[in-house]
């Protein structure tokens, strides 16, 4: 089991107590690992970034097949925000805006088109992704967990969630800058529509 700093432990005290028998603290990025867990924990905690995972609601979804109900889940993952102050900082001088472009673009932007993210994906290995906290909290919720507190520590974003419910298991999430949606139209009947999207994904 991973160190979990002194200041991360006193938030998380606030909802549930250290047992060691019961806690686990890892720094993995891939579902396969959390496949032969097989011990009960009612406190998981990832110290690898989330932007890391490949497919971020399967690993929600395989932590939540571990935990009990009101167990608790704690992640990190680096914001949208965060990543705009680290990569102004490490472009060069007279080009910073045009990175900061060309890497929301190939980072945030491809990887939720269609038909350029299995390319996207082949190339990257899904790692360093650009998420928003929005599309953060709203993977746990739709993934069975309640978000008990988020802070910041150290340029990463930490999530204490508490397991509610089974996962929503969405087959049919919505990412890309026209997404359809499904409405009530005339005489009670279904239809999809189709939108624009103005807020971030979740």
């Amino acid at each position: 089991m991973l160190k979990i700093d002194k200041e991360i432990k006193i938030k998380i005290q606030k909802y549930i107590s250290f047992k060691e028998d019961a806690t686990l603290a890892l720094n993995i990025n891939n579902i396969y690992n959390l496949e032969n867990l097989d011990k009960h924990i009612n406190l998981f905690i990832n110290f690898g970034k989330i932007n890391n995972i490949i497919r971020i609601n399967k690993f929600h979804e395989k932590v939540n097949s571990k935990l009990k109900n009101n167990d608790f889940y704690v992640i990190c993952s680096e914001t949208l925000e965060e990543r705009r102050k680290r990569v102004w900082l490490k472009a060069p001088f007279g080009f910073k805006n045009i990175f900061r472009i060309v890497d929301f673009i190939f980072k945030r932007v491809i990887p939720k088109l269609p038909l350029l993210k299995k390319i996207y994906f082949a190339v990257t290995g899904g790692n360093n992704r650009v998420m928003s906290k929005a599309e953060i909290l709203g993977r746990l919720i739709s993934c069975g967990f309640e978000v008990k507190e988020y802070f910041e520590y150290k340029n990463l974003f930490y999530v204490i969630s508490k397991k509610i419910k089974e996962p929503d298991f969405n087959l049919f999430p919505s990412y890309s800058p026209i997404f359809k949606m499904s409405r009530i139209g005339y005489n009670g009947k279904f239809i999809g529509v189709y939108k624009l999207r103005t807020m971030y994904p979740y």
